[in-house]
């Protein structure tokens, strides 16, 4: 059963609390985004390279463009692979929702992409699952290149957002990974979901917040690495500086470092 590990705000003081999304569940409002795949045609297993408007910091790596999948992540190797794996993993991805995803067409699904250059850049996900029409995938990542103010909150250089408005509890194959993978041996992924490398079961799936006012954040520890500040965002007020007056966080992120041995799990090859 999972349990949420809760931190001492004090040792969180830089992480600012998000205030009401611009639209329910999402931290960016896609309307009036580009439309990278829409349903005109089904869509399935393909990507896009896709420039960021400015040079983000992945675990230390800076990117100027990224590969958006139609399964749920961006990657930097045109990668398409719709059979999620836990990580460690040989491709270096971002990964809100790693899974089977698919655009039904007629089904006015989108996948949609949104920007500020030099502040932000996010993709919104509206998809259903390879094979199957009923469930309904809603989530959004947003990618930070400089200093930004969203409704009163701060957001940092190489942050990541993941925020979720709708995920049904049916993943294709019966799991969906969620979390950050550097593509060596470094990943970081929910707390007590190291041993699995961030893949969530059918029963795990109310675990992303899909609450408005809700996210999550990961920042840079100041090494490279995402280590520390993993939290999900608490409702208002926007003013809250978490650890300024005492308040616990809720810390769904850590960095797991292995160096796996013969008896372990080798990295996956890249598909």
């Amino acid at each position: 059963m999972f349990r949420m590990a809760y931190a001492v705000a004090a040792m969180v003081a830089a992480v600012i609390a998000a205030t009401p999304p611009a639209s329910a569940g999402y931290l960016i409002d896609p309307t009036g985004g580009t439309v990278l795949w829409e349903d005109s045609l089904n869509v399935d297993d393909t990507t896009q390279s896709r420039a960021l408007g400015f040079t983000f910091n992945f675990f230390g790596t800076p990117r100027s463009a990224v590969d958006v999948s139609t399964n749920g992540n961006l990657n930097f190797s045109y990668f398409d692979g719709y059979t999620n794996t836990g990580f460690p993993y040989s491709v270096a991805m971002i990964a809100p929702l790693w899974d089977d995803l698919y655009i039904f067409q007629g089904s006015g699904q989108k996948i949609t992409e949104k920007s500020v250059a030099g502040q932000y850049y996010s993709v919104t996900w509206d998809v259903s699952q390879f094979s199957n029409t009923v469930p309904r995938y809603q989530f959004q990542v947003v990618l930070f290149g400089g200093t930004t103010s969203i409704n009163g909150t701060t957001y940092l250089p190489d942050d990541i957002v993941f925020a979720y408005q709708r995920v049904d509890a049916d993943f294709r194959n019966g799991d969906a990974t969620v979390g950050l993978n550097k593509g060596d041996r470094t990943f970081a992924t929910l707390p007590d979901f190291e041993s699995t490398g961030g893949l969530l079961g059918e029963a795990q799936a109310g675990l992303l917040p899909t609450a408005s006012q809700m996210l999550l954040l990961a920042r840079p520890d100041g090494s490279g690495d995402y280590g520390g500040d993993f939290v999900t965002a608490v409702p208002e007020p926007s003013t809250w500086v978490l650890g300024a007056g005492g308040f616990a966080c809720v810390a769904w992120w850590t960095v797991r470092k292995r160096s796996r041995t013969g008896s372990d799990r080798s990295l996956a090859a890249a598909a």
